[in-house]
């Protein structure tokens, strides 16, 4: 077995009371280096536009790597977006542009390409502590969340921009989730030169045992080199679903395993309860 630290770059949570895990100390020392909107009125987390931002996530991944760890997953479908109208992003903007981005849509193309510099310059950064000085493979979680705002920023600051990282030989290991298709696998290896591993993740997180290996079978078939299981411990309410997933990596064995898979589960209606009847007990609240 081997084991990975992984990081997301979280910053302050809801509700905000709940002290210290949703505190987000860095960002309270440190205000000044949070992200702002059009208007500079501060968000909840830090920008990579500021070094020291960088040099403090640099700092975390450091500390993981020196406690003997197999490698390392930046899992960037959590945080995002990573830069937004800091001072550093405005004024280099209208350095290069002649222009202040505050007065252009969020999606104008220069304002896209400028942002998603910032994170690729960081998976740069990582992938030269973690591949180069530590020599350890880099793996990161990116998705593509539903249509909305969320979307708009995760293309605005990281999406497209697996294409460089992949180029460049910045990462060894690429975690699609929510679900992945047979054209990005392809795309994807196509850029590594046939170098990187896509671990497709399996989700919804609760299915049928069948239905497991009914996406497994298919995302074998895309050419993916293995799983992954977002939120690992919410995926066993039943065994009959840990005992199908335990086993997905065994490639010839998922015919007998989808046909065995509803044989692994079953239901039995509790009728009675502490000598009541269950069916027409406990419905108060």
């Amino acid at each position: 077995m081997k084991v990975f630290a992984s990081m997301r770059m979280i910053g302050k949570g809801f509700p905000m009371c709940r002290n210290p895990i949703s505190w987000a100390r860095f960002l309270a020392r440190h205000p000044e280096w949070a992200k702002r909107d059009r208007g500079g009125v501060p968000a909840s987390n830090v920008s990579l536009a500021f070094p020291e931002v960088v040099d403090y996530w640099l700092s975390l991944i450091r500390e993981a790597l020196d406690y003997g760890i197999d490698g390392f997953q930046l899992h960037l479908n959590r945080s995002f977006p990573y830069v937004l109208y800091e001072e550093p992003t405005v004024r280099s903007f209208m350095e290069r542009y002649g222009e202040d981005p505050r007065t252009l849509p969020d999606e104008h193309p220069r304002w896209i390409e400028h942002n998603r510099a910032y994170l690729t310059a960081f998976i740069r950064a990582v992938s030269a502590l973690v591949k180069g000085e530590y020599a350890k493979p880099l793996a990161v979680t990116v998705n593509k969340p539903p249509v909305g705002p969320a979307q708009l920023a995760y293309d605005i600051n990281c999406a497209p921009d697996l294409e460089t990282w992949l180029r460049e030989d910045l990462v060894d290991i690429v975690v699609p989730n929510p679900r992945v298709t047979a054209e990005q696998v392809r795309q994807w290896k196509a850029w590594s030169g046939g170098k990187v591993s896509v671990w497709a993740d399996l989700q919804p997180r609760t299915q049928p045992g069948e239905a497991y290996v009914k996406l497994a079978r298919e995302y074998y078939g895309f050419g993916v080199d293995g799983y992954a299981l977002w939120d690992g411990e919410r995926r066993m309410p039943r065994m009959s679903e840990w005992a199908v997933l335990r086993k997905l990596g065994h490639i010839d064995h998922l015919d007998p395993l989808e046909a065995e898979a509803e044989r692994y589960y079953r239901r039995v209606p509790l009728r009675y309860l502490d000598g009541l009847s269950a069916r027409y007990s406990y419905e108060d609240g």
